[in-house]
């Protein structure tokens, strides 16, 4: 079957296949010799096309995937026996691009989303053709890169798609410059005040990351603070006071996306713990609203401040929804501590007053106007919502009025701060005042103002007006007579 193929090498038509054979031959030994392209150049081009300062345009790949899906095809094609063969960086590098790489295709497959925690299963998730398998997030993290090599740099590397990760490098990497890029990757993620930072008392603050997987960093937490010494600016570092306990940061799961807006100092203190309990909140489904509605009723008798929590109410259920599940929650908070303080608390502090003639007197002035103080007097940032709701039960106001002009005065502010809370992108920013330029804030700020001034002068005027009528009617009966005179 082969006496056709011609076997003389001087053959015109062998002589002009010669260089196409050469060439054939050529390839298939570079093939056979290099395998996969160590350079990584495709997802090279897709995070330098598409990575800023850390952010990703997600939308653009999604609209756009097709080089991402060659990329994730490419690595497919890695067999055990080749990546066996690979020197130590070059394996450490594969393995980074190829998680970092899985996650965009995992945002991008859901795009789409606010953050990497709406996607079930995430991390267990096998969507990764990796090695003649299927593999998830976690496989590659734990099973093959903290598993393998001993380097707690990696955790500098590997970005799971929140605002709170190590930012995502617009560059894929390689193993003739792992190590830099490594060590990079550190310096930047420890100059990022927003995750990790010294506080002017000495305490330091750091992601979770470290806290997480301490054992990949140090033998012990109590080694934590040497460690970061040698990341952190020096500023920083040198600011580190080593009697006092490691914190950690609140982890902000939002999407790291084009656009996203971050606090330049991380949340702590309790900021971070309500940062913490509105993020398992947003997790939630149907219950979602009711859970906030407790949870703001519930910290707002606890004498927590309530501006976290109703610019989270936009940010939760945008401008409409917001206003009202805020407005109604906000109410009955304020309904609810003004019935404790008042027949729990009240008698208790009249004991305590009896008396104070100028105590009294000005506490019958609130019963006869009440809900005019009650109006002027939520609108004043001087008078916190919190410190209001018991206090006014204190007084002879009367519960309906009160209800009633605390739910209109407070609904202007309401509607402002969770119209201001449905332009966050970001948890983080709630933190941070919202997602609004400073314009809404200094209008409700000169209401305020001003509203401090007029009640200011209002109760003075209530309680003289009540003071000289108390005074005037001691002055009569003190000369023998009756402030209202006797009938005959």
């Amino acid at each position: 079957m082969f006496s056709s193929v011609p076997t003389n090498w001087n053959d015109p038509t062998i002589f002009l296949m010669k260089p196409l054979l050469t060439l054939f031959l050529y390839s298939v030994f570079l093939a056979s010799s290099f395998g996969f392209e160590q350079a990584h150049s495709e997802l090279d081009q897709i995070l330098g096309t598409h990575v800023d300062s850390g952010l990703v345009d997600y939308e653009a790949i999604h609209e756009s995937p097709e080089q991402l899906n060659q990329y994730l095809a490419s690595v497919a094609k890695v067999t055990t026996q080749e990546f066996e063969q690979w020197s130590r960086d070059e394996q450490l590098a594969f393995l980074i691009n190829v998680y970092n790489a899985a996650t965009l295709h995992l945002i991008v497959a859901h795009y789409p989303t606010s953050s990497i925690k709406q996607i079930p299963d995430q991390w267990d998730l096998e969507h990764i053709a990796l090695f003649g398998g299927m593999v998830s997030l976690n496989n590659v993290e734990h099973e093959l890169i903290r598993a393998r090599f001993d380097d707690a740099r990696a955790h500098y590397a590997l970005v799971c798609a929140a605002l709170s990760c190590p930012p995502l490098r617009a560059e894929a990497y390689v193993a003739s410059k792992l190590d830099a890029q490594l060590d990079d990757q550190g310096t930047i993620f420890f100059s990022q005040a927003n995750k990790n930072f010294v506080s002017d008392d000495g305490t330091l603050h750091l992601s979770p990351i470290l806290n997480w997987f301490t054992e990949d960093f140090v033998d012990s937490e109590s080694e934590l603070a040497s460690y970061a010494k040698k990341w952190l600016p020096k500023e920083a570092a040198s600011k580190i006071d080593p009697e006092k306990p490691v914190q950690f940061t609140f982890y902000d799961w939002g999407l790291n996306q084009k656009g996203a807006v971050t606090a330049e100092t991380a949340p702590s203190g309790i900021q971070a713990k309500i940062l913490t309990g509105l993020q398992f909140i947003d997790n939630l489904g149907t219950i979602k609203a009711v859970v906030y509605g407790l949870a703001y009723i519930g910290l707002s008798l606890a004498f927590v401040s309530a501006g976290m929590l109703t610019i989270a109410g936009g940010f939760f259920f945008g401008p409409v929804w917001g206003t009202v599940i805020v407005s109604l929650v906000s109410t009955t908070a304020a309904a609810l501590a003004f019935l404790i303080s008042r027949y729990l608390a009240r008698g208790f502090i009249e004991k305590r007053i009896e008396g104070n003639e100028k105590f009294a007197a000005v506490d019958r002035a609130v019963g006869r106007e009440g809900w005019k103080i009650v109006g002027l007097t939520r609108l004043s940032p001087l008078f916190p919502f919190v410190f209001l709701n018991y206090a006014y039960g204190l007084t002879k106001v009367k519960f309906p009025h009160y209800v009633l002009a605390s739910w209109l005065t407070m609904l202007p502010g309401t509607i402002v701060y969770v119209w201001i809370g449905s332009l966050a992108k970001n948890l983080t920013t709630i933190a941070a005042g919202g997602g609004a330029g400073s314009t809404p804030k200094l209008i409700l700020s000169i209401i305020g103002i001003a509203a401090t001034f007029a009640v200011t002068a209002y109760v003075t005027k209530l309680a003289r007006k009540a003071l000289n009528e108390k005074v005037g009617a001691d002055e009569v009966r003190e000369d023998g007579g009756d402030s209202v005179p006797s009938p005959s």
